[in-house]
């Protein structure tokens, strides 16, 4: 299962969670327009790479801390 959570890390509560099959989650990636991997790879993010990274093993993939808004994202494989 490929798991999405986003966390309120001030009220330490899960705002948003998405637990996905990864053969969809799979699909769903390798879906994207190359003009939208470009513009996460911008920002840091590279799809490819994720993907890649998934498909060798479990744990968290990636995790993003945005101190200003006190949300926490966490993706991870089990």
């Amino acid at each position: 299962m490929l798991r999405i959570e986003v966390r309120d890390a001030r009220a330490g509560r899960v705002v948003i969670s998405f637990n996905i099959p990864w053969a969809l989650a799979g699909l769903m990636l390798n879906a994207l327009p190359d003009e939208e991997k470009e513009t996460l790879r911008a920002k840091g993010y590279d799809v490819d790479k994720i993907l890649r990274e998934v498909q060798t093993g479990k744990g968290t993939i990636l995790e993003i801390v945005d101190a200003k808004e006190g949300k926490v994202i966490k993706i991870w494989i089990d």
